[in-house]
């Protein structure tokens, strides 16, 4: 048995190719959904958003650039499950492919029994 974890990567439309191929390649992610950004943050979580920000006080900041609504636009985000043990130190790999504009955060799934090859993989430290 091997942990399992849901991984959420945002990135721009440009890095979509490179960064797909690296999840399902280098990491053994299975790719769920593929959202344009904008869409993945709608419904509860905006409002919810919306309400944490009426109720934190922040100070003015004149460098601080708000977020438009057109600026999602080029915007992606992958939906993927990944072994944990692959997921280990990505953020290095995907700021490489991205040009540093990449993230990601994931969250434990489950254990999902792992087959003959991803075990004889994992045994051998690889």
């Amino acid at each position: 048995m091997e942990p399992i974890m849901n991984v959420s990567v945002f990135l721009h439309d440009a890095d979509l190719g490179v960064v797909s191929q690296d999840l399902m390649n280098a990491r053994n992610a299975r790719i769920n959904a593929i959202d344009d950004e904008a869409s993945a943050h709608a419904g509860d979580l905006v409002v919810w958003a919306k309400e944490q920000s009426e109720k934190t006080y922040i100070p003015h900041d004149p460098t601080l650039q708000y977020m438009k609504l057109n600026q999602s636009v080029g915007k992606k985000v992958i939906r993927a499950e990944a072994p944990l043990k692959e997921m280990i130190g990505y953020l290095p790999r995907l700021r490489s492919l991205t040009q540093g504009r990449g993230v990601y955060d994931m969250e434990f799934q489950g254990m999902q029994r792992a087959n003959r090859d991803r075990l004889s993989h994992i045994l051998s430290g690889a």
